[in-house]
Formats: structure tokens, sequence, C-alpha cells
């Protein structure tokens, strides 16, 4: 749809599974209101960019020992407090100022 109608295409969406991107739409006219899983951002907000989460994040089951990197990987680069998921959990507010 971005392709055939170009600028006057603006994509709201509400999945946070980033399907959209992938399957094409450009971040500049897709709005994610509810964020997108495959991105982080700082929990303490030292920013307010989000950055994407790193490839190299090993999945783990319930149980296994996170290694001094994996906890690199949850860490914010800016400030090294945690990070979060980029997504609107239940019970939380919109705070953009736009």
């Amino acid at each position: 749809m971005e392709r055939l109608f170009g600028d006057r295409f603006t994509l709201i969406t509400q999945n946070v599974d980033g399907l959209h991107l992938r399957a094409g739409n450009s971040l500049e006219r897709t709005y994610q209101i509810h964020g997108n899983i495959f991105f982080m951002r700082c929990a303490d907000a030292c920013t307010e960019s989000p950055f994407p989460v790193s490839e190299s994040v090993p999945s783990k089951s319930k149980g296994d020992v996170l290694t001094p990197e994996d906890v690199r990987l949850l860490r914010c680069p800016g400030c090294g407090g945690w990070a979060r998921p980029h997504v609107l959990w239940f019970d939380e507010t919109y705070n953009e100022n736009y």
C-alpha cells in the first residue's frame, strides 16, 4: 500500500512484532504506537532513543544462567543501566511529547 500511495499513506499499528517493517513499510510512514519488541530502551530513561536488540542475544530457557556477556547485552549503551523492551505494557501510558 505504501508503494502504491507513496506520501499519501500512513500506517498506524498496535502490533509490536515489527511485521509491517519486515513486509516493506518504511519506519518514517509506520507509527508503531505500542512499540517494537525488536528494540530496547533505557529503563532509567537516560535517552528517549530506542536501540535495536543485538542479534547476538542468545535464546534462554527458564533457569538458564546469564553470562556476563548476556548481562552486558541487556544494558543501556548510554548509561549502563538496565534496558527494557521498547513496548507499551499493560497499565503503562504514553509519555511522548508529539
